[in-house]
């Protein structure tokens, strides 16, 4: 769906469509995990794990699955690093794919089906994952509640606008063009709200600063690297012997 489709899909007819694309996304992972955890525990069971205790096999290998999409679906939301959670993903589901393939019949076809199940399960999770970021990027009407963090986007702002001032007259446009903005200065001011903004708020969600300043995601999350990285290497610089 391209940003003008987009722009004309009424906010009832977007939440509709994302609430269908949940319960349809929650519906399949249940019924994978479901298959999963028959397969796991007949691997429990036949490993010599009592059967009271078998069924927390599949609960430990596809809960890893879930937990560590959540926490990358976390790690997103918040600009942090999402490697160690991927790595579980992957994990998670080797093993869960293994465990069944084993117990299945020792044929192509039943291996095949045994071993989709896991993998359902985790395609359902990051499409489930997909829908949650893409509303927690979206532009929507939010209210920054902290008056430091409103005060500092205030005041990024006005910089903004001071510096393309200071700049002085723009040069005529040509025959035939608009008068708008070009898209790089726009980004740039994006880019520069949204690092004053950090700068005076570095704890805020990066979904609270795409949702206030419109700049993107991945952009948020490089500026919060570099004013980390900067905070850092002045606080570890040594001060220089007073004479």
């Amino acid at each position: 769906m391209n940003s003008d489709a987009a722009g004309r899909l009424s906010p009832r007819a977007a939440a509709g469509i994302a609430r269908a694309s949940t319960g349809t996304v929650v519906t399949i992972a249940l019924a994978a995990a479901v298959l999963s955890y028959s397969g796991l525990h007949g691997l429990a069971v036949e490993s010599g794990v009592s059967g009271t205790l078998a069924w927390l096999l599949p609960v430990c290998v596809d809960g890893l699955v879930i937990a560590a999409s959540l926490g990358v679906l976390h790690a997103t939301l918040t600009g942090t690093g999402a490697a160690f959670s991927w790595l579980l993903v992957g994990l998670g589901v080797a093993a869960s794919t293994g465990g069944n393939v084993l117990v299945a019949h020792p044929s192509v076809t039943a291996r095949l089906v045994a071993g989709a199940p896991p993998v359902i399960l985790a395609l359902a999770l990051e499409q489930a994952l997909r829908v949650l970021r893409h509303r927690a990027g979206l532009p929507a009407r939010r209210v920054v509640r902290k008056t430091s963090t409103a005060t500092t986007l205030t005041a990024a702002l006005v910089g903004v606008s001071g510096d393309s001032a200071a700049q002085g007259p723009s040069t005529p446009a040509r025959t035939g063009t608009t008068s708008r903005q070009p898209r790089a200065a726009r980004t740039g001011s994006k880019t520069a709200a949204a690092r004053a903004l950090l700068a005076g708020a570095p704890d805020m969600p990066i979904a609270d600063v795409v949702a206030t300043t419109g700049v993107d995601p991945a952009d948020a999350r490089r500026i919060r690297r570099a004013l980390l990285a900067e905070t850092t290497g002045s606080a570890t610089s040594p001060v220089p012997a007073v004479a």
